[in-house]
């Protein structure tokens, strides 16, 4: 290597260090840990300064003493440095997902425990670089050796943390269920414009605002009307409960993209699968649509995945809860809404009704479910029942996607209103 390979190395751990030290100054609370990092980070920044003037006054890198040469080894002390503080700046950057408290201000993604991890290695690293500097050469080499495996162990460490891929690995252990998949796929099959009956409620309106912490909407059946012309047509027109609650989901999203204090989760029930949807999975299938707010993970799932991964043993109920709580914690008020709970198997609905009502005030619960379930007595209510408006709307989109029925159809204004008509009466309002 040359002199300046090497300070080039050198000025570019000087650039991760200030971004750092920005990043810790944009977090105004979490002051104690906060303040040691910043401070320990800025302690680097005369000692980069010096190890760089240092090599610029040598005219061959073999020249350099051997404690300075020791730090440029391919998995030396400097490199692994870098590598640790460019992980901690990435796991710092105010990007997007990040949280904000109620004053607007960002959220210390850092546990205590870690922030003194950090603290060690930041310490380690400047007592190498300044033992090089002062070119006691034996002693410097010594020491490199030492505590080079635990920097690289550190930064393994922030790799669980901020890599993307170990990241998804740890999320699809937490939670095989993929809820926001059935989401999108749901919430496709809405014909546009039907729903919005309901986001118009009274009672929709007093959920949303908190005077009802759990909201009951059931009712509904697919109904088959025959005709002559449509044969059969399967009334679903926006308005089945699993079509409502993903236009539930999509509204509140979209109600609270600009705010970091509010988060919504969905979990559609299926009888298909009560096998995997047990208490655990469900529960799980809902908080990790919250964790994919923010970064990094929530240190109760790192220590979990730790605890449990390698003896290939399961999550309890409580370790899903005490994930579910700690990620709580970073929200001001969540609503959780749950698609055919009466699909569940008796025991699962039970378990999963008690463990989410213990949640609140801090979670809303709304739940979609055929009107055979006496949980929800004390509880506000919406009938779900096809308005004409939707239905007319589905009547109109089906026929305009079936070219040969739309052209049939074509100039016959009073065929297709008897269509409409019968269509709408034996639904009955389903």
């Amino acid at each position: 290597m040359d002199p300046a390979s090497f300070v080039a190395s050198v000025v570019t751990l000087i650039g991760v260090v200030t971004k750092t030290i920005n990043y810790l100054n944009d977090i105004k609370n979490a002051s104690t840990e906060r303040k040691a990092l910043s401070r320990e980070a800025a302690g680097l920044l005369p000692i980069l300064t010096s190890l760089k003037s240092e090599v610029e006054d040598h005219e061959s890198f073999d020249s350099c003493s051997e404690g300075i040469r020791t730090l440029a080894t391919e998995h030396g002390p400097l490199n692994l440095l870098q590598e640790a503080l460019s992980q901690l700046a990435t796991v710092l950057k105010p990007e997007k997902g990040r949280m904000k408290n109620l004053a607007g201000t960002l959220i210390w993604p850092l546990d205590k425990k870690l922030c003194e991890e950090i603290l060690k290695k930041i310490e380690r690293g400047a007592l190498m670089i300044n033992l090089a500097l002062q070119s006691d050469i034996h002693k410097s080499v010594r020491v490199i050796g030492a505590h080079t495996a635990s920097i690289q162990e550190h930064v393994s460490d922030l790799h669980v943390r901020g890599n993307t891929r170990e990241r998804n690995d740890i999320l699809l252990w937490f939670s095989p269920l993929n809820f926001s998949q059935v989401q999108q796929s749901i919430f496709g099959r809405r014909t546009n414009h039907t729903g919005e009956w309901l986001i118009d409620a009274p009672d929709f309106r007093n959920w949303i605002a908190g005077s009802e912490p759990t909201l009951c909407c059931s009712g509904i059946r697919e109904y088959a009307c025959p005709t002559p012309i449509l044969l059969s047509l399967t009334i679903v027109a926006g308005a089945g409960k699993s079509v409502l609650a993903s236009v539930i989901v999509d509204y509140l999203r979209n109600a609270f993209k600009a705010s970091y204090s509010y988060s919504v989760a969905a979990a559609y029930c299926n009888f298909k699968e009560r096998v995997s949807q047990s208490p655990e999975n469900l529960l799980a299938g809902l908080c990790v649509q919250l964790i994919d707010e923010f970064k990094p993970l929530p240190e109760t799932l790192v220590q979990l995945h730790g605890r449990h991964a390698s003896k290939r043993t399961s999550l309890s109920l409580n370790d899903v809860l005490d994930v579910f709580k700690e990620v709580l914690k970073h929200f001001e008020t969540t609503y959780l809404i749950v698609d055919a709970l009466d699909e569940c198997s008796w025991e699962t609905r039970d378990i999963l009704l008690r463990e989410l009502k213990s949640l609140q005030p801090i979670i809303r619960l709304l739940v979609m479910t055929r009107p055979n379930i006496d949980q929800f007595a004390e509880n506000a209510t919406i009938e779900i029942r096809a308005s004409h408006s939707d239905l007319d709307k589905y009547i109109q989109s089906r026929i305009a996607s079936q070219p040969k029925l739309s052209s049939l159809l074509q100039g016959r204004t009073k065929l297709l209103e008897d269509i409409r008509s019968k269509v709408i009466d034996k639904a009955s309002g389903m």
